[in-house]
């Protein structure tokens, strides 16, 4: 099966809240009907997305559905414009809230960060501000999806949910069965879209448990939701549809990633005791910039509010929660 001419790659630009040139990575596979997976930002799908599928022969009007991996609005976002012409966005069910209602997107996604930082008092203004970094919405979802639920999209695409939290703590991954292709959004980053910060990971164990799951499955093609960089590239080399042996390679280079960033952490709670947050992000980052190059001013003061989400800060303080067993 040539899989690959089954998939279209899209892929859009957008501007980070940092002031980054970014990029995000959707797919349209053609079975019985045309289905994205992944939709990008608020206006990619319409903007930047209907173009490309139209070179292909196929309109907006044509999609069957919309599979997001995530809640985030960098992957949401085009769903929701997309759900409004009348097209089905599918999302995993225990992610619906986070889509549906924002003020509880920022009490699971960034609330954490604030009470780590000392900024706990913060929070019950901020989460009703309207802009609120990557989360999108409010949007009802037509379809929740379940855990290793399958769906029949053509005789031969058979499309099974599978659970690779981390990044999130409810991601899935859509598994084309026939294929060995999965569909991976934000699961597995590697050093992340940005060089010289960290991947962005929610639940660090979790993590590391995905990454071993889908290294049994023998994946064929792994389809990605942004560039994310690998040790060797850079934001031109880097690519997001990989194959097979690079595959299993991209997964043991973020498991060794991930036990840098655990060791960062735990060293500098080792060496620095039971003190605040706020103390710990120097030393730590010290240690992780030892093995891993990093290029964000983890030096500078944290403003207050702080600006997230921050491309290093939150995943730090998903490790420190990890460290101190909130994590598991």
């Amino acid at each position: 099966m040539r899989v690959l001419n089954r998939i279209i790659p899209l892929v859009s630009n957008f501007i980070s809240l940092e002031g980054g040139n970014m990029h995000t990575c959707a797919y349209c596979l053609t079975a019985d009907k045309p289905y994205l997976f992944d939709a990008g930002n608020p206006g990619d799908a319409t903007n930047q997305y209907a173009p490309e599928l139209q070179f292909h022969g196929i309109a907006l009007q044509d999609l069957g559905g919309v599979f997001v991996t995530h809640a985030h609005g960098d992957h949401a976002g085009g769903a929701i414009e997309l759900h409004e012409m009348g097209i089905p966005l599918m999302l995993p069910e225990a992610e619906v809230p986070y889509l549906e209602d924002m003020p509880a997107a920022f009490d699971h996604f960034f609330a954490p960060s604030f009470r780590a930082l000392g900024q706990a008092d913060l929070i019950p203004e901020i989460r009703m501000r309207e802009k609120l970094g990557y989360i999108t919405g409010p949007c009802r979802v037509d379809r929740p999806v379940k855990d290793d639920e399958v769906f029949a999209l053509a005789r031969d695409v058979h499309i099974r949910v599978v659970p690779i939290p981390g990044h999130t703590d409810h991601s899935v991954g859509y598994y084309w069965e026939e294929a060995g292709a999965m569909f991976t959004g934000d699961a597995v980053q590697g050093y992340g879209q940005c060089v010289g910060a960290l991947p962005i990971i929610q639940n660090p164990p979790a993590f590391a448990r995905t990454l071993k799951k889908l290294l049994e499955m023998d994946l064929q093609v792994m389809l990605t939701g942004h560039m994310f960089q690998n040790r060797g590239t850079h934001a031109v080399t880097a690519n997001n549809v990989k194959f097979q042996k690079e595959i299993d390679h991209f997964l043991k280079e973020n498991l060794e990633l991930h036990e840098i960033m655990l060791n960062g952490v735990a060293d500098a709670v080792a060496a620095k005791g039971d003190v605040p947050f706020t103390e710990l992000i120097v030393p730590a980052m010290d240690n992780i910039a030892k093995e891993i190059p990093i290029l964000a001013d983890y030096t500078a003061p944290i403003p207050r509010p702080y600006n997230f989400p921050q491309l290093w800060l939150d995943t730090l303080v998903a490790y420190y929660r990890t460290v101190k067993g909130e994590l598991k």
